[in-house]
């Protein structure tokens, strides 16, 4: 992964993670989707999807914190949502190689998008509809 202004700050938080501080799991994932959005406008698919995959890590356990009243369901629209946008990186680096590299982009692409579409109560099908009027 490239050097990022950001890469001190990131260690840091991910050792507070890691010792158990609750607070720091948001502000690393706030941090992570923040990387994920300067490496996509970068044209950094690759460090983006690592940046992606480890903020929906991260979004995950934040949703084992749910009590109620929606915050599940609300937990979980963040968890696709991030799916989605490493689908979309998968899909430009697949439009961008060639050969058996494309084809894994692609695959890899296409079973994140299933997992959205298999959500059990429907949200996977509403952000996919409201993805594609974007």
């Amino acid at each position: 992964m490239p050097s990022h202004e950001t890469d001190a700050e990131l260690e840091r938080l991910r050792r507070a993670v890691a010792a158990g501080d609750y607070d720091a799991v948001e502000r690393c994932l706030a941090l992570l989707e923040r990387r994920a959005g300067d490496f996509e406008r970068a044209g950094d698919d690759v460090a983006a999807i690592d940046a992606l995959s480890e903020a929906e890590s991260l979004q995950w356990r934040i949703g084992t914190w749910a009590t109620g009243s929606g915050e599940g369901l609300a937990s979980m629209w963040h968890v696709y949502e991030l799916m989605l946008s490493r689908a979309r990186a998968e899909q430009r680096l697949a439009a961008r190689t060639t050969g058996p590299e494309s084809e894994q982009h692609r695959e890899a692409a296409e079973a994140l998008i299933e997992r959205v579409r298999a959500d059990p109560n429907g949200l996977g099908v509403e952000l996919l509809k409201k993805s594609r009027s974007r």
